[in-house]
């Protein structure tokens, strides 16, 4: 058998071995992660790469849950997964069977994420501006709108690299094309894209 085809396939194995060793070393550590912040989650909870959980408030992932975390669980993803809630009153609600990757989720107020949402990598869901609009001193806040709710219902699909921003509901089945803003709600069925994202047709 030709060398060249053998060291290929030792290296295939090693890689293979590798990825399941980091798959469990993982899958170990981030329930750790999640135990230490509050996190109330099903235990058939799958975290592919390493998530970051920073819980000030509540966050309830639930039943059948994938989050996968950087390039390998997902060559389009190149980062980690974040969920933040910011305050004691944060809400962060993921439902069942629900799929998450490379993402960051960021509640001051709440976000609600129903049933079989889909999210793709390096998407960005934040329900509050951070800052006001003229920046005055890292500790000026007087401008500051509070967070508002953001709702993803069930079924929907959120394409790479969007960017859902406060206040809005995205609707049941609805879909949005990978990298649209999203400023305002978009109704049950619909597909969605652009910057700011407009109405493209409905969903099939």
């Amino acid at each position: 058998m030709n060398n060249h085809i053998v060291s290929n396939k030792i290296y295939n194995g090693c890689w293979i071995m590798k990825r399941i060793v980091e798959r469990y070393y993982y899958n170990i550590r981030n329930k750790m992660r999640l135990n230490a912040s509050h996190v109330n989650y099903s235990r058939d909870i799958v975290i592919n790469g390493k998530i970051i959980i920073s819980n000030c408030g509540s966050i309830r992932i639930g039943k059948g849950v994938v989050i996968n975390c950087g390039v390998y669980p997902n060559p389009v993803g190149t980062s980690l997964t974040r969920i933040y809630t910011q305050n004691s009153k944060s809400i962060v609600c993921i439902g069942n069977n629900a799929g998450i990757s490379s993402s960051l989720i960021f509640a001051e107020n709440e976000i609600r994420i129903d049933d079989s949402v889909l999210i793709g990598a390096e998407t960005m869901i934040v329900d509050n501006d951070f800052h006001g609009l003229v920046y005055k001193s890292g500790t000026d806040r007087s401008e500051m709108k509070p967070g508002e709710k953001i709702h993803i219902k069930e079924g929907a699909f959120i394409g790479a690299r969007c960017l859902i921003l406060k206040g809005v509901t995205i609707g049941k089945g609805a879909v949005v094309g990978a990298g649209s803003v999203v400023t305002r709600d978009i109704p049950e069925g619909e597909i969605w894209a652009g910057n700011p994202a407009t109405f493209i047709r409905r969903a099939e």
